[in-house]
């Protein structure tokens, strides 16, 4: 039986890849006719009745589009078969569309008005029938177009047809899925689409799945140039899909009724790069694509489009329309709860371990339920991290902390529930502990020192930890309580004040002397110091004018001192200290080392803008003002007798003491200690005029080094005295 429809004048690109195939053992026993510019154009198909005549009465079609073998002849016998069983047969018009390629053609040698392909892609992509000079054509024409003229001429030959089940298997499944996007054909909305165990899908955009585990990651391919051409995704379109544009197809696959059919056996498919990037095999692929529409369409998506995974079936198209979920999908008859009755996993779980010290390992007890699909497997979320298991889980937390607890239960098509319990474990905290080893340690103090000078950020957690004064702040202060607790010097932390721990001390700003390109020495003491557990103090300067800035320690680290410091490029200094136990009076605490690359008007300043001793921020600030060696004159004013300020005071090695005298008199100089002992005598009954310089290094009169500290040096000439202060640091 033949029948005609006429198209109008359409022109497209023939393209075609040749492959070896087994002709069909039979070619469709009736023919579907369509005219275009005059070309006779005929395309065979199976059926249980003719198409020729309206008949009022037929309200149901099935068009099964087989696959790669175009055995259309099986595919109808299946589908007939199932409807005989339903008892649908007298109701139900059957239609086995046949794709035949140049195989056939060369074997059974019909009538050049058979349109033809080379190979499967073609056809089941929407691609223009070929002609080659074997088997010359006048005319080309879309496979899509063929069912479009197919569905539209069922239209009006049954006016009242309410339903039309568009299925296809294996190659006839990529037909459909890929028809589906882009047909305008929308026949009312009594299309329905069957997509049965294809080998690879059409992609809406050029992301694909990274790692087969829910919830599924989607990331841009690499290593395959061609992922996202059609027939696989959205670029390079054939003429057919061309016609319809981009946004057209993603919008028409979302209204789509679709089913898809997959058997959970069916673990082969084509190995090509383009359909790897869809996943392992066909059920793979089928899950994956299944997922990939709720992450490009939304959750939205499973209102019009669902999966049913067919148990036991591998690639067998009868399988899988015989099966209960295959004949719902095909005839809306029979039971599949899968369609019908699509029930979302239910994730909980339990736990009786949940508080303790750290390191503390919790057993999460898995008791989630399975909906309509089998359980796969479970994501559990502790403290931001994500971790993968089949089941139960066993967690050990290693620091403190309050920590809700969340699991995503996960079916086999990715469908998933979260249940979350908020603040479930509670993991007491071990204050000091900073790296959370358990134990508090020297260790602890160190990361408190590294973290205020900046070398090594602490959490906000490691922070609290760490805040053994209870003051919400960490200090310096914080590292010495820890080293008091771990030297036993305290009996625990955090403590409840810190009234018995307030500090207090001098700093006054050194007078130093340099020049540009010479290392310049600048020490930096405490004096009067009481109760000193701990100290933090900055300095900025301008990096431009000073160079290689660097740290050295003073006597301060014989008392038990950690020290950390830091140098940063912008022009700051920070040095901070703690100790387990506290100092008096006047010691050394380090020595800043530049070297100067300008003098600006013969003076530079180093600025100390903040002092902290214990936890309390002093009010007393000072400059250091290094002066050009070349430009300073001396600071004795001419006239009578006059005793100069020694430089550099504070000093480590040497340091020189100017005094002037307008009569030629006796001159004594000499040092004592702060106890009033005789250290040195550096000038002695010699008569001198003028302006003279002496120098001290450090040495008593046996020429043996004396200790750092305070010391005293006198100038006696004639009736005059005078005193003053010089600080000896090493």
């Amino acid at each position: 039986m033949r029948f005609k429809i006429i198209l109008s004048q359409i022109v497209f690109l023939a393209l075609g890849v040749s492959f070896i195939f087994a002709q069909v053992d039979v070619i469709g026993d009736q023919n579907f006719q369509i005219i275009q510019n005059d070309n006779e154009i005929i395309f065979p198909f199976f059926s249980n009745q003719s198409l020729d005549a309206i008949d009022d009465n037929i309200q149901k079609v099935v068009i099964v589009i087989h696959g790669a073998n175009r055995n259309a002849d099986d595919y109808y016998n299946s589908i007939y078969n199932n409807a005989f069983d339903l008892n649908v047969l007298s109701e139900t018009i059957i239609i086995a569309p046949q794709f035949l390629i140049t195989t056939d053609l060369n074997y059974w040698q019909p009538s050049t008005a058979y349109a033809f392909w080379s190979s499967t892609t073609p056809w089941s992509s929407g691609d223009q029938s070929h002609s080659t000079s074997e088997h010359p054509r006048d005319y080309e024409i879309s496979s899509y177009t063929i069912m479009d003229s197919l569905i539209a001429h069922l239209l009006i030959t049954y006016p009242n047809l309410q339903d039309i089940a568009l299925v296809g298997n294996s190659a006839g499944g990529q037909f459909v899925n890929r028809y589906a996007a882009g047909s305008d054909q929308e026949a009312g909305g009594k299309i329905r689409y069957i997509v049965s165990a294809p080998s690879s899908y059409v992609y809406m955009d050029e992301y694909r799945y990274g790692e087969y585990l829910f919830p599924i990651a989607w990331e841009l391919p690499e290593n395959c140039g061609g992922y996202n051409d059609y027939k696989y995704g959205l670029d390079d379109l054939n003429d057919y899909m061309s016609m319809m544009g981009l946004d057209s197809i993603r919008d028409r696959y979302s209204r789509r009724e679709i089913k898809y059919l997959i058997g959970t056996i069916d673990i082969g498919g084509t190995q090509d790069c383009e359909s790897m990037t869809q996943g392992s095999n066909r059920l793979e692929r089928s899950i994956i694509y299944y997922n990939y529409l709720q992450y490009f369409y939304g959750s939205q998506i499973l209102d019009n489009q669902l999966i049913a995974l067919i148990s036991g079936i591998g690639h067998d198209y009868n399988g899988i329309f015989s099966s209960s979920c295959g004949r719902s999908a095909i005839f809306s008859l029979g039971d599949c709860e899968q369609y019908n009755n699509l029930v979302f996993p239910a994730s909980n779980f339990s736990t009786n371990d949940n508080v303790g010290d750290y390191p503390h390992t919790v057993n999460f007890i898995n008791e989630s339920v399975a909906g309509t699909h089998s359980l796969s497997f479970f994501n559990w979320n502790i403290n931001d991290s994500v971790i993968s298991s089949e089941g139960n889980l066993s967690y050990t937390f290693s620091y403190p902390g309050i920590f809700d607890v969340s699991l995503i239960a996960f079916d086999q098509i990715g469908l998933s529930d979260t249940s979350i319990h908020a603040s479930l474990v509670q993991i007491d905290t071990l204050y000091g502990d900073i790296d959370w080893d358990a134990e508090v340690s020297e260790d602890d103090a160190s990361l408190v020192l590294t973290h205020i000078v900046g070398d090594e950020l602490l959490s906000q957690l490691q922070q609290a930890t760490g805040d053994a004064s209870n003051s919400t702040n960490l200090s310096a202060f914080d590292a010495s309580l820890i080293l008091q607790f771990v030297s036993g010097n305290i009996d625990g932390i955090p403590i409840d004040n810190s009234d018995s721990f307030i500090a207090s001390g001098d700093f006054h700003a050194p007078e130093i002397l340099g020049e540009v390109g010479e290392i310049v020495t600048i020490p930096i003491s405490i004096e009067n110091s009481n109760n000193l557990y701990s100290f933090t103090i900055s300095f900025t300067y301008d990096n431009v004018q000073l160079e290689s800035g660097s740290v050295y320690l003073g006597s301060i680290s014989d008392y038990g001192f950690v020290v950390e410091s830091s140098v940063l490029d912008s022009g700051s200094i920070i040095v901070t200290g703690a100790s387990p136990t506290p100092i008096d009076g006047d010691i050394d605490l380090f020595t800043l080392y530049f070297i100067p690359t300008e003098f600006e008007n013969g003076q530079l300043e180093i600025e100390c803008n903040q002092i902290m001793l214990n936890e309390i921020v002093q009010q007393q600030s000072f400059s250091i003002i290094i002066s050009n060696q070349l430009q300073v004159g001396n600071d004795i004013t001419p006239g009578l007798i006059s005793l100069g300020n020694n430089f550099p005071n504070p000093f480590n090695t040497n340091t020189s003491i100017n005094f002037y005298s307008d009569i030629n008199e006796y001159v004594n100089i000499y040092l004592n200690d702060i106890n009033g002992k005789l250290i040195k005598v550096l000038l002695d009954n010699k008569k001198s005029k003028g302006l003279k310089t002496i120098h001290w290094s450090g040495t008593n009169d046996l020429g043996v080094k004396v200790q750092s500290g305070i010391y005293f040096y006198t100038l006696e000439i004639g009736g005059f005295k005078e005193t003053k202060k010089m600080m000896l640091l090493k």
